[in-house]
């Protein structure tokens, strides 16, 4: 018998040539692996990138602004890494704009920019989720524990109705689910997103999870004594915002 042909490898000049293109749709927010987020298109080049992505049964990359403006801005650069975003419900509008529902996938790094106009379209790497380590299980014990107190303090210090999410026993879907819950600003939420593997992600977010759950204790404090009278801490406003990202009126 003849010997056996073997396929050679394919050398790295013709792996390159696979490319995973991917359309972009810069925000000013982070979106999460897991998470849902409905997504307002109302110019013209996005309302073309959500025809494209129906056509072709495409997901789009979202990705946090690093710079430049959400609508109007030509000149605008993402984070260079982001969440695929899988499209599961398109509603029509007025006007030609839609009202999307949809899915947080995998992430994704830009090797680079493809194109500019009408919307950028690059050349991505899927990032993979390495194995957990033996102490993740533990990581995320600690934090389903943490979350209660944390959701209550915040839902009553901002007013507002705050879902307790259920945080799955998986290490990985559980650091997306904790990264999404948490109440911070989206430089945290990007080094969050950034994280390469889910114990290290979980370490950081119980980190913050405790650092916010000491401040909203502190806020609760502040507002009994406002209640009496008693003056206000300085620098309470800016502690909040640089925390949370955003500022929690008492009125």
């Amino acid at each position: 018998m003849g010997a056996a042909l073997r396929r050679r490898p394919p050398s790295p000049q013709a792996r390159r040539t696979i490319v995973n293109k991917l359309r972009l749709f810069p925000l000013k927010s982070v979106f999460f692996p897991g998470a849902t987020m409905n997504v307002h298109v109302f110019e013209e080049r996005y309302r073309r990138l959500v025809r494209e992505c129906l056509e072709d049964d495409d997901p789009f990359g979202i990705a946090l602004l690093r710079e430049g403006a959400e609508v109007g801005d030509s000149s605008y650069n993402p984070h260079s890494i982001g969440t695929e975003a899988r499209i599961l419900r398109c509603d029509p509008l007025p006007e030609g704009r839609y009202l999307l529902d949809v899915r947080g996938e995998r992430r994704f790094s830009i090797v680079r920019l493809l194109a500019r106009e009408p919307f950028l379209v690059a050349e991505v790497e899927y990032l993979a989720e390495p194995p957990p380590t033996a102490a993740a299980g533990e990581l995320v014990a600690r934090a389903r524990a943490g979350l209660p107190g944390y959701v209550d303090l915040l839902a009553k210090m901002a007013n507002v109705e705050v879902d307790l999410p259920e945080v799955p026993d998986d290490p990985v879907v559980a650091s997306y689910v904790i990264a999404q819950t948490l109440q911070t600003n989206d430089a945290a939420k990007q080094r969050l997103l950034e994280v390469s593997r889910a114990d290290e992600r979980l370490r950081a977010e119980l980190a913050v999870l405790q650092r916010a759950t000491q401040a909203l204790e502190r806020i609760a404090a502040q507002r009994e004594s406002a209640a009496r009278g008693e003056p206000a801490t300085s620098g309470e406003r800016k502690d909040q915002e640089r925390l949370f990202g955003v500022y929690f009126s008492p009125n």
